[in-house]
């Protein structure tokens, strides 16, 4: 492939901003290098547009959000959540991803509610409990 000034401009700006050596964990290092070997299998086959791709998935990745209190768990999950749709959305029709995304878009698919289901099946529970207990109660009474 022909390494045009674009094409270096981008590898440049990807590994300005993914360069192993500029992580402050080991965890993120590791991220990092696996990362620019994608940018360089990228730059070496397929192009620009795959480098930009890579750049742009690096800046929406939930990964490098720190912090264990609830705040920061919630943006990192919300940041997870977005980032799945947005590699859901570029699953092709043939990809098991695919007929996954469309049971997820449809609730019905699966058979409706899971958790209007679980919701039923613990307050059968929990009222099958209270007579037991009423049971119990009245044979103590004695």
């Amino acid at each position: 492939m022909d390494i045009t000034p674009e094409l270096q401009q981008a590898y440049r700006k990807a590994a300005t901003l993914m360069y192993p050596d500029r992580a402050t964990t080991d965890r993120e290092r590791e991220r990092r290098t696996a990362l620019m070997m994608e940018v360089n299998r990228a730059c070496e086959h397929d192009g620009q547009k795959a480098i930009g791709k890579l750049i742009a998935e690096y800046g929406q990745d939930p990964e490098p959000i720190a912090g264990a209190d609830i705040a920061s768990r919630l943006v990192k999950a919300i940041s997870r959540i977005a980032h799945l749709r947005r590699r859901l959305a570029e699953c092709s029709p043939q990809s098991e991803f695919f007929e996954l995304k469309l049971v997820s878009d449809d609730p019905d698919a699966i058979g409706g509610d899971p958790l209007g289901d679980l919701a039923c099946q613990l307050l059968q529970a929990l009222s099958e409990r209270r007579i037991r207990l009423g049971t119990i109660r009245q044979d103590y009474a004695i």
